[in-house]
């Protein structure tokens, strides 16, 4: 059981009293959260980090009220597989984050490097970042050393996987899988090659091509291996033929449906549409810890651009206001 540590804006925003008490200590690894409000242009995001490490998650702050408790512990399950957390030991953190009370803020050191990762967030914010690459940024971000903690700086990253029994660096994978995406109808081709662990997990695969192709992740997404669908069910059980993604890797469903080939769909109202080829497995020679992109061509439309028809008219428009002649350039 753990503490929602919240700011006096979250309180207000969830209903919640400003004197309201949380549990006496924490019964997790990764101590209490503390959870904030972030600006990102019209929208805001929930902001929360992790007392004893820094780890910090960042998620959208629609239906916070109902939504913040399981999209939390989405997030840091996948925030912690990402950083080659076994399975068992993010099953085991997460049950014992539940229950979970609110109560205000409790300490000024973790409030303080709150705050200054918050204002790194928003910076990368700013400059149209993803929130799952942001976080993962901030991850790598050395940091001062809590009360208590010893002396010098910390990788928030590291401190997690020491605090659950794990070395601090992340063990290299020993085999890769090579993959190749490209956005369906685009020409020239927008496309990325990358080099991803073989024991890597579809919610973990969602982000890696988010921050590939360089999209901002504001969607729903899934992945269609034939006809199985995998993504995030909604709640209320309306995509009653969706199998959660959460557990599944991508080698186990290669296996499973016999194909070299899938599709991974983005923002159901644009309708993006993603074909991702398998062109090898190789032994991790390099000694990668994480997710790589090797090669690549030209940059994903915008975000709610109105897809292929919309993002056409779009590059039309681009082209009609650029100068013509060397004069125009100068005028």
């Amino acid at each position: 059981m753990i503490t929602l540590r919240c700011t006096r804006k979250v309180l207000d925003r969830l209903g919640i009293p400003a004197d309201a008490q949380g549990f006496d200590a924490p019964t997790n690894a990764l101590g209490d959260w503390y959870v904030n409000l972030l600006r990102a242009g019209r929208e805001q995001v929930v902001m929360a980090t992790s007392e004893r490490s820094l780890l910090t998650v960042l998620l959208p702050a629609r239906g916070m009220r109902e939504r913040l408790v399981p999209e939390l512990l989405r997030a840091v399950g996948a925030a912690l597989r990402d950083l080659d957390v076994p399975g068992d030991v993010v099953a085991g953190e997460l049950a014992a984050m539940q229950p979970m009370a609110f109560g205000p803020t409790a300490s000024r050191s973790v409030l303080a490097s709150m705050n200054n990762l918050a204002q790194m967030a928003e910076w990368r914010i700013r400059d149209g970042d993803s929130l799952v690459a942001i976080a993962s940024w901030l991850g790598g971000v050395p940091m001062k050393a809590l009360e208590g903690g010893g002396k010098g700086m910390v990788f928030p990253e590291r401190a997690a996987r020491h605090l659950l029994g794990l070395e601090g660096k992340r063990p290299p994978p020993r085999r890769l899988i090579r993959l190749r995406i490209t956005l369906e109808g685009t020409r020239p081709a927008i496309w990325r090659r990358l080099l991803v662990p073989e024991s890597i997990r579809l919610p973990d695969l969602h982000r890696v091509f988010q921050v590939a192709m360089g999209w901002q992740d504001h969607h729903l997404h899934e992945f269609a291996f034939g006809a199985a669908c995998y993504g995030v069910p909604d709640p209320d059980g309306l995509d009653a033929d969706l199998v959660d993604e959460a557990g599944h890797g991508l080698a186990e469903l290669l296996a499973r449906h016999g194909s070299g080939a899938f599709m991974y769909r983005y923002d159901f109202g644009d309708s993006w549409e993603h074909r991702v080829e398998v062109e090898g497995v190789e032994d991790n020679a390099q000694g990668l810890v994480s997710p790589t992109c090797t090669e690549g061509a030209n940059a994903c439309p915008p975000e709610d651009v109105g897809g292929l028809p919309g993002y056409l008219e779009f590059l039309a428009a681009v082209r009609d206001t650029r100068p013509t002649s060397l004069d125009e350039e100068r005028a």
